[in-house]
């Protein structure tokens, strides 16, 4: 077969070809301790980051699966994908289209003596074949510096960039592609009190920029301070407050400066050998300046939980709540819920298979009754099956399919779409 005929095989005969190989594997390799922790610190990984619904179907670092963590302090990862998307667009009119997805990423993991320094980055180019418009690069990267100065003080200093295609509005165009950018800087110090009681104190400056203005927090600056209180016992269970003042401005002139306020009570608690649970639920309000028809506040929040069914399935469930800010005409806001189900089954000691299925609602509020998204309201779910086969410590093969499918009751912003992929990926 030559080079150039792979880019028109079916997803179906990928993966066939893709199952084969798992179970000729299988047959030849049994099995030993080392393979099955790898693979379960693989499983236990977060499948379902946020954005869960109408993003780009590879999105790096979150939710594809990956290579579980080297001994080496540093690592480079490369991969390359070939891919067909049968609604490129995710329009009610579908443009089907294949596309090669070539991705490079850098790992460090490094202490010096209390210290810690850590960084995950990794940079995708995509390729499409006859809708050479939408090509377009994806950055993403997340570093930190996990400080420690004395056993009881403590500190993170991080940041990070997660960057995305936004399929949220209803007007795709096959000239334009919208990325969804957001970066973040944290600062945060913890301070060990009297047996199990600790003080946290933070600031934080978040920037989010889309393409797709027809969304929550399309684009805004929030600088935040941050007070917290918390309490951890010796069974594990941990308990903690936290109050944040923030103050945010529309960088385009679309808004006026607002003021943002939120109390979270955040839980952590492991309720068995085998589960394991945690939540954030807050109140979030916000006041602007000048423009009190545009104020809105609400409960925000998320759950998760996570079974291990003996050493080879692994099941997460969750759900979360939040608001953003709408820009467009006199603003308003968006609320968006969305709940996950995604267990995962090894197969073998190199092959694990997983289902992620995912659903959201979104409402947008407007001011102005006559604005275009006035009521609009979205029920989106996906639904994917994930292949991971990983003969050798540095080599690994990812075939998935997946389903979308929206439903609006605003005029054209309904799609269904399949995307389907085969990668290869290594770690040097």
């Amino acid at each position: 077969m030559k080079p150039a005929d792979c880019h028109r095989l079916t997803l179906p005969t990928l993966c066939v070809v893709a199952l084969s190989l798992s179970l000729a594997a299988q047959a030849q390799a049994p099995a030993d301790a080392s393979d099955l922790d790898a693979l379960r610190q693989r499983i236990a990984a977060p499948l379902m980051a946020q954005p869960l619904i109408g993003q780009q179907p590879l999105v790096p670092l979150a939710q594809a699966a990956r290579l579980p963590r080297s001994e080496q302090p540093l690592a480079l990862n490369l991969s390359a994908a070939l891919a067909h998307d049968s609604n490129v667009m995710r329009t009610s009119e579908a443009r089907a289209d294949r596309l090669a997805i070539l991705t490079a990423g850098l790992r460090l993991d490094k202490r010096y003596g209390l210290q810690r320094f850590t960084l995950d980055a990794e940079g995708s180019a995509l390729r499409f074949d006859e809708w050479g418009a939408l090509d377009h690069e994806l950055v993403n990267y997340r570093g930190a510096w996990l400080a420690s100065f004395t056993p009881r003080l403590t500190g993170t200093l991080s940041s990070r960039q997660s960057q995305l295609r936004d399929f949220s509005g209803a007007d795709g165009a096959p000239t334009r592609v919208d990325l969804r950018t957001e970066r973040e800087q944290l600062v945060d110090l913890t301070v060990g009190g009297v047996g199990p009681w600790r003080v946290e104190a933070g600031a934080g400056h978040l920037r989010a920029e889309s393409g797709q203005a027809r969304t929550l927090e399309a684009n805004a600056r929030i600088d935040s301070l941050r007070l917290g209180l918390g309490h951890r016992r010796p069974s594990g269970l941990d308990l903690a407050l936290q109050a944040r003042e923030g103050e945010g401005r529309y960088p385009d002139g679309s808004g006026p400066d607002f003021h943002d306020r939120q109390i979270d009570l955040a839980l952590q608690l492991p309720l068995h050998a085998a589960w394991a649970f945690d939540a954030r639920l807050g109140q979030f309000q916000r006041r602007h300046d000048t423009q009190a028809a545009r104020d809105f506040d609400g409960a925000v929040g998320r759950a998760r939980v996570a079974w291990d069914s003996g050493a080879r399935t692994r099941v997460e469930a969750g759900l979360e709540h939040e608001l953003g800010g709408y820009e467009p005409g006199t603003g308003g806001y968006v609320r968006a819920s969305r709940v996950f189900l995604a267990p995962a089954w090894q197969v073998g000691a190199r092959t694990t298979l997983s289902l992620r299925h995912a659903q959201e609602l979104r409402h947008w509020s407007t001011v102005d009754a006559l604005a275009l998204d006035a009521g609009r309201e979205d029920r989106t779910r996906a639904t994917g099956l994930v292949l991971d086969w990983q003969p050798w410590s540095w080599w690994q093969m990812v075939a998935q399919v997946r389903s979308e499918h929206r439903a609006s009751n605003l005029a054209g912003a309904h799609f269904r779409a399949t995307f389907g992929s085969l990668a290869i990926r290594i770690s040097i």
